[in-house]
């Protein structure tokens, strides 16, 4: 293929026209904008569907119980033949539902399969362990639109699939997409790692809201084992649709970046060689210009801490600010599409059992009404926050129960400390020990620092007093929650630095009294502190995203997610002084 000048360009010449052209990146938006629905039928459709070449090995006795699906079988002269398989499986071949599939200058840089049913689990990890793959991405979720698309084929801790032994050594959850990596072990002797990358977004029906999530899932698998020559592995529930989709994004990106110039036309007519079917719809054909569209074209928010700094001093010029404004309501727009048939609010009412508590059941249906709580997501762990307004004297049995159950080691309140009547109470001891039912709460320490003051607690049950543990309660002293704005940032930064060794893995708990966008901003506010920490990466955007799905409320307004901008640019100066 030889790349086109922009001599040969035109507007109107770039509308297909029946043949194959390759698009230059810095006419894709232009190309992707003027083209039609009907121009991106007439592109998908010109390419063969359905079967090309044979499949009778798929067709075969011993063979059709191995196959999701009968109408879509693997090609025979690119299946992935099974070596050496464990001799215990009664229905032992050399066959999966599999097939090579070439990317962008690679031979066999995927192999696209099904998603394993459970009598062919074993063929799977096979195939991973005789390919020695370091990469599976799946794109569909084990159940969707109550029918299974996929059968749960890794372990929980640990498990063995035929002559492999699989443990699950870490699992990320961050809102689009699961990473988890386990190490394999052969009977052999010998073992290896492998990630995997289960994008969790896709929709039963249609195509992700987000490209750039897919995108950045691409770009984050192509940074593990940057050297591993192995097929990445791909599945769905076919492998052919979604799969496809992923494959011709991943390697029309190869070819962007590395020629300036994309075909996904002739890009998916030789992939479809290989293996039928591969992008299922228009929808998915058009998914991927617009995912090119997205990244080449337009901003992408997440940024390396060392590129961070330029971009945000660039978001501080006049000229920019605009762009920062362009960026909020991009985000606003799609939250609001995003949790439009979601239940936002992830919320649940406590009710204490009353033979603890002994309160009437006039005062436990005032718990069940004030006592209220919804789980906010934090970056990559789901549940990572708990969201709670400030708890009525009749309703801190219920609160203390809530930090106990959920194995809470931090509490986060805004302001002073101050008791209003019955208003704001002070539920915990300033001294000695707070009896709450089943509950004790012993009083260990205060402590004042950087504008904080940190209460360290004991909690403890009387019914297991093995699961006691320490809790600590850090009241943020100079933010009212009633100006919505954060204190210094230097503040914000001290108390995560404090409270890095006491998480533990469980969910923080945050109070407040009338406001919950000042919440909003601490849990965003702690996504980027993880975002740098973690990974030296800084997306605000994806941040404010994380948070919104949950409560669209949160971060409602641009000086606020300005603000947040701010934040990560100290947290990343911060950072950097310490390498």
């Amino acid at each position: 293929m030889n790349k086109i000048s922009n001599g040969e360009r035109s507007t109107e010449n770039e509308r297909y026209n029946g043949s194959t052209k390759a698009i230059e990146i810095k006419n894709l938006n232009e190309y992707f904008t003027n083209l039609t629905s009907k121009g991106i039928a007439e592109q998908y459709n010109s390419l063969k569907f359905g079967p090309s070449k044979s499949t009778e090995i798929g067709k075969k006795a011993e063979n059709k119980m191995k196959n999701r699906y009968m109408d879509l079988l693997p090609y025979d002269d690119t299946r992935v033949i099974l070596k050496n398989h464990p001799k215990e499986n009664s229905e032992v071949s050399d066959y999966i539902n599999a097939n090579y599939i070439d990317g962008y200058k690679k031979a066999k840089a995927y192999i696209s399969t099904q998603g394993p049913l459970e009598r062919t689990i074993i063929d799977f990890w096979h195939m991973i362990w005789q390919e020695k793959a370091c990469k599976i991405i799946m794109a569909a979720n084990i159940i969707e639109d109550c029918k299974k698309k996929c059968e749960k084929y890794w372990p929980d801790t640990t498990a063995s699939y035929g002559d492999i032994t699989i443990t699950l050594q870490s699992e990320k959850c961050y809102l689009d997409y699961t990473i988890r990596n386990f190490l394999l072990h052969h009977k052999d002797g010998t073992s290896r790692h492998i990630r995997q990358y289960h994008f969790t977004a896709w929709p039963d029906h249609g195509v992700p809201l987000y490209p750039l999530s897919l995108v950045m899932l691409l770009k984050a698998a192509k940074k593990y084992q940057p050297f591993c020559e192995a097929p990445l592995v791909l599945h769905c529930s076919a492998g052919v649709g979604r799969s496809g989709t992923v494959m011709l994004l991943d390697a029309a990106i190869d070819m962007a970046e590395n020629e300036g110039y994309v075909d996904i036309v002739s890009m998916l007519a030789k992939m479809r060689q290989s293996r039928s079917n591969l992008v299922e719809t228009v929808e998915q054909f058009t998914f991927v210009y617009r995912a090119l569209v997205d990244y080449f074209c337009g901003e992408v928010t997440q940024k390396s801490c060392d590129e961070f700094q330029t971009y945000y001093n660039l978001k501080e010029s006049e000229s920019s600010k605009t762009l920062l404004k362009q960026q909020f309501e991009r985000l606003k727009a799609l939250i609001s599409v995003e949790t439009s048939s979601l239940s936002v609010q992830s919320r649940f009412y406590f009710k204490a059992p009353n033979s603890l508590t002994g309160e009437t059941a006039h005062n436990s249906d005032n718990c069940k009404q004030e006592l209220n709580h919804f789980y906010v997501n934090g970056h990559g762990k789901r549940n990572a926050y708990i969201v709670i307004q400030y708890p009525k004297v009749e309703c801190i049995h219920e609160f203390w129960q809530l930090a106990y159950d959920v194995e809470s080691r931090i509490i986060i309140v805004f302001g002073h400390a101050n008791s209003q009547e019955n208003k704001y109470p002070t539920y915990w001891p300033e001294s000695n020990t707070l009896h709450q039912g089943n509950l004790k709460i012993d009083y260990i320490t205060s402590e004042l620092n950087f504008g904080v003051l940190i209460h360290t607690f004991n909690l403890r049950n009387s019914v297991e007093p093995q699961t006691s543990r320490v809790i600590k309660q850090c009241h943020i002293l100079d933010w009212d929650e009633s100006e919505d704005w954060p204190p210094p940032k230097n503040t914000i930064i001290n108390l995560f630095n404090a409270l890095e060794t006491s998480l533990k893995g469980k969910p923080v708990l945050i109070v407040y009294k009338n406001n919950p966008c000042c919440a909003g901003f601490i849990c965003a506010s702690w996504i980027i502190y993880r975002q740098v920490i973690e990974d030296r990466l800084v997306d605000v955007f994806t941040a404010v995203r994380t948070i919104r799905r949950n409560q669209p409320s949160f971060i409602n307004s641009l000086e606020s997610y300005q603000k947040l901008y701010d934040l990560a640019s100290s947290i990343v100066n911060e950072n950097n002084s310490k390498l």
